[in-house]
């Protein structure tokens, strides 16, 4: 496994901070200043105690929505800034720009849970597409993040002219630029029939330890990161067999037009962690090496 390139952190009380280097975390944790919180995806610590008031940089969104995914980056405005986060939504089952709307606005608001975002952007080529249905999906989709987000969004056009004079929008291109070079390796589903009243979809999932003598309380939609012989496998449960065995769905490759997922079977004994099911899930995109270098 490789060694992330940062760690989240978030404060005793729930709130995000910006992200910090391994050996630093590293640091906090030997000194009991922290502690991890496992994630299915990401590699995050909580701090044992309050930020009043960090004083941080702007931490902005990206969102582009294309035919089967959406590409979702969030970084800093700070110059040479690298990506702190870079994902891919599954869109190939939302058809709606209504329900599509709503999915960017779950994960949207997930990643709120992560890092401190202070400003988004909708970005798109509506000036050039002279489609009346894509420039009304893209209106739903802006109406919808605007009503539900904290923090004000813009619609940037890549083709309109005005938009270079945008103080920002340079630093967007920059991170798309960046993007293209390099393949996602988080996923995102969106699984709205797991949103119930007692469990937000902004929520942290809650881990809990995989044991081989409690299989049965494993059930589809559940996430899970069992270690195996043959490597870690991590994604959604689709099936339990009476055996024991965990039949789960994990994404495999993730490009800007669509996100690949295979099925994999995991046989006890069972080892590792469990999620429960969440409206909103982040999964590491099991890619081989060869795929990573296309």
């Amino acid at each position: 496994m490789s060694i992330p390139a940062w760690i989240f952190v978030i404060d005793a009380n729930q709130q995000p901070l910006l992200p910090t280097t391994p050996a630093y975390a590293r640091v906090l944790l030997r000194d009991g200043k922290a502690q991890r919180i496992p994630h299915p995806a990401l590699a995050i610590i909580q701090l044992s105690h309050a930020i009043d008031a960090p004083q941080m940089p702007p931490v902005l969104v990206g969102i582009m929505v294309h035919e089967k995914t959406a590409s979702l980056f969030v970084f800093t405005t700070q110059a040479g800034s690298e990506p702190l986060l870079n994902l891919t939504l599954d869109l190939s089952g939302i058809v709606t720009a209504a329900h599509r709307a709503v999915a960017l606005t779950a994960v949207t608001r997930v990643l709120g849970t992560l890092l401190p975002i202070s400003q988004g952007a909708l970005l798109t080529h509506l000036s050039v597409t002279n489609d009346a249905a894509h420039a009304a999906a893209i209106h739903t989709i802006m109406t919808t993040l605007e009503a539900c987000l904290r923090y004000p969004i813009t619609l940037l056009s890549f083709d309109t002219p005005h938009m270079a004079e945008y103080p920002l929008f340079g630093a967007f291109q920059q991170q798309i630029g960046i993007r293209h070079d390099n393949h996602t390796d988080i996923a995102a589903a969106y699984m709205p029939q797991y949103q119930t009243e007692q469990q937000p979809s902004v929520a942290l999932p809650q881990a809990v330890r995989l044991s081989d003598n409690d299989y049965h309380s494993l059930s589809p939609g559940m996430v899970v990161q069992a270690h195996q012989q043959t490597g870690t496998v991590t994604g959604i449960i689709q099936a339990v067999e009476q055996d024991g065995a965990v039949q789960v769905r994990v994404p495999t490759r993730a490009r800007t037009t669509r996100l690949i997922w295979a099925d994999r079977q995991v046989l006890p004994p069972l080892q590792g962690w469990q999620w429960e099911a969440q409206p909103v899930v982040l999964l590491p995109v099991a890619q081989r090496k060869s795929d990573r270098k296309g």
